[in-house]
């Protein structure tokens, strides 16, 4: 039976590990959150901080897995990638890659070089007056750590003191020394699903994103997107340019754009998969999940991919999000929303309290419609698929 150790220990790996488990492989999981769901379905649980690839290596060696897959956060990728030595024969991403997708400043740095549509932005740290580093960038301008997700030390600003606040602030959440500053670009939230084979991108999935209450933190995925064909055509002719200059291995390929009209400017790519349960959107395979696809290749076995277009009744993905901070006395879907919902996972208990509303989330579930309106009222103001009842 073979050994694979999944990186991550959280809700967002809990689809991989499942996918393991049908192929009946011994599966560990590494984190460091003791009450983390993937942990329970796991055959065994390491409590190991998966970012320090050192201590993971130990592990690995020790235990003799066959392979490593990354979960849904981005210090997942780099340790796998710091890992490929390990693995003779399987492809991995190298350290030198990992860094040139993942690390904005870098990834910025390669779009310039490369003509890849991309938010026009400057790298800065706090050892010189920043407004001399932000350049010629047209306002407002929106910073950004250079090594995480999630819209963590995010901030919009519009002014030089509201600048310089959000740098500082920046790189105090960071591990890194410095930020990016880009230029804010209008337009429509979207992402795109691939997986590279011999460098050729094949589209998976794609879908219009949105935000609730906090601006940085996508809150709704709604697949199929509405870009055009064409938008689709020229997402990924770039995409393949991009794999062709770096290099990348056959695998999961996530990216983030503005579209705005026929234009689009690429945020974000990554080589691991998307959190909160993206990747249990339907699939242009229709019977197999981006989890199929990350077990066979993990494995060893070649996946199959489709030749046509992503042709799927619209589904929701949100994430159930309160308005406001308190002590929930009972929570659950409203009768208005629970008719659509084919799965809902939650993340809290019925009772429970609610901090720091802006990041927390109840749960997530998937919902279908032939009536995309439908889904995106909900997808604007998730508040409308939950019934709440607050103890205060």
């Amino acid at each position: 039976m073979k050994k694979v150790l999944v990186l991550g220990c959280s809700h967002a790996e809990v689809p991989v590990v499942r996918a393991l488990q049908s192929r009946e492989v011994f599966v560990g999981v590494a984190g460091s959150d003791s009450n983390g769901p993937a942990f329970l379905l796991a055959n065994t649980a390491h409590f190991a901080d998966y970012s320090d690839h050192r201590e993971i290596r130990q592990i690995v060696e020790s235990k003799e897995y066959d392979t490593v897959i990354a979960g849904c956060n981005d210090f997942a990728a780099f340790t796998r990638a710091h890992l490929g030595d390990l693995f003779v024969g399987q492809e991995f991403d190298t350290v030198e890659q990992t860094e040139v997708i993942h690390h904005k400043d870098r990834f910025r740095t390669l779009c310039v070089e490369y003509s890849i549509p991309s938010p026009r932005a400057q790298v800065v740290d706090g050892k010189s007056p920043i407004y001399d580093q932000v350049g010629d960038l047209a306002w407002p301008l929106i910073v950004k750590p250079t090594d995480l997700t999630g819209g963590k030390g995010m901030s919009v600003c519009t002014t030089h003191s509201e600048l310089d606040l959000a740098v500082h602030e920046a790189l105090g959440t960071s591990r890194r020394d410095s930020v990016v500053v880009e230029e804010f670009v209008d337009g429509q939230l979207r992402s795109a699903c691939y997986w590279l084979t011999d460098g050729r991108p094949r589209l998976l999935v794609h879908a219009d994103e949105f935000m609730f209450r906090n601006p940085y933190l996508v809150s709704a995925a709604l697949s199929p997107s509405l870009a055009s064909s064409e938008n689709l055509n020229a997402l990924t002719k770039t995409i393949s340019s991009l794999c062709r200059i770096v290099g990348l291995s056959d695998g999961l390929l996530h990216v983030q754009y503005i579209a705005n009209g026929d234009a689009f400017a690429i945020l974000e790519v990554c080589r691991r998969p998307p959190g909160d349960l993206y990747i249990q959107l339907p699939t242009a395979l229709m019977d197999r999940s981006i989890s199929d696809l990350i077990v066979d290749h993990a494995l060893g076995i070649r996946p199959q991919l489709p030749s046509g277009d992503i042709r799927t009744q619209p589904t929701l993905r949100l994430c159930l999000m309160t308005s406001r901070n308190g002590q929930i006395e009972s929570w659950g879907l409203s009768q208005q929303f629970h008719g659509y919902v084919s799965e809902m996972t939650p993340l809290r208990s019925m009772r429970t309290e609610v901090s720091n509303y802006m990041v927390e989330k109840l749960g997530i579930a998937f919902a279908s419609s032939p009536d995309r309106q439908e889904l995106v009222g909900f997808a604007l103001n998730p508040m409308l698929a939950l019934d709440i009842r607050y103890a205060d």
